[in-house]
C-alpha cells in the first residue's frame, strides 16, 4: 500500500487492525474499552479488516508466525500421537536445521531421530519422549539463533537487502 512516496513494502499482510483502543478499569473491576483513533494511510484509507499488504510477499519461518505455549512440567508427548507442542518442537528443529520430516503435530520416529541428533549436538540426554526440557531448550536455542545471526537469517531484511542493491 505504498500511496506516497517511491517504496517498496516487504513483508506479508498484515492483520487489519485500523484501531486504537484504551481500557479504563473501574474500582468495581468492570472496564470500558473506548477507541480513540484509527490507523490509516498516507491517503486517508481505513486498514481495518482490510490490513496493509505488501508489494514483495516474503514470510518469517512458521515458528514465529504460529501461536507457541511452554509446556509445563507434567506434559510429555510420547512417538506416535498428536500435539501442538510437538509441531513447535518440530518447527524449531527445522529452524534449526534438523530435519523433522514433518510440521504437522504428528511425532513421527523421524522427529525422534532429530530432537536426539538436537540433544546429542548440544550434550543433552538421549530421549524417547517430547520433554519440557528439551521443549524449552529448542525453544531457547531458537531464539539465540534468531538475535544472535538475524542479518543472515531475516528472509524480510534480506530481501530488503536485495533490493536496496543497485
Amino acid at each position: 500500500m505504498s500511496e506516497q512516496g517511491n517504496f517498496t513494502l516487504i513483508g506479508t499482510t498484515t492483520f487489519g487492525k485500523g484501531t486504537v483502543q484504551i481500557t479504563r478499569p473501574f474500582s468495581d473491576g468492570s472496564a470500558l474499552k473506548v477507541t480513540t483513533a484509527q490507523w490509516l494511510s498516507p491517503e486517508g484509507n481505513s486498514i481495518q479488516d482490510i490490513g496493509i499488504t505488501p508489494d514483495v510477499e516474503v514470510s518469517l519461518h512458521p515458528f514465529f508466525t504460529t501461536t507457541r505455549q511452554l509446556m509445563s512440567e507434567e506434559d510429555f508427548v510420547n512417538v506416535d500421537s498428536v500435539s501442538d507442542f510437538v509441531m513447535i518442537a518440530q518447527m524449531a528443529l527445522d529452524f534449526l536445521d534438523y530435519n523433522p520430516g514433518r510440521m504437522d503435530g504428528y511425532f513421527s520416529t523421524q522427529t525422534l531421530e532429530a530432537l536426539n541428533a538436537y540433544a546429542s549436538d548440544f550434550s543433552l540426554d538421549s530421549v524417547d519422549q517430547l520433554t519440557p526440557m528439551i521443549y524449552r531448550s529448542l525453544y531457547t536455542q531458537v531464539y539465540r539463533e534468531w538475535y544472535t545471526n538475524k542479518r543472515q537469517l531475516d528472509p524480510q531484511l534480506l530481501k530488503a537487502l536485495e533490493l536496496l542493491q543497485p
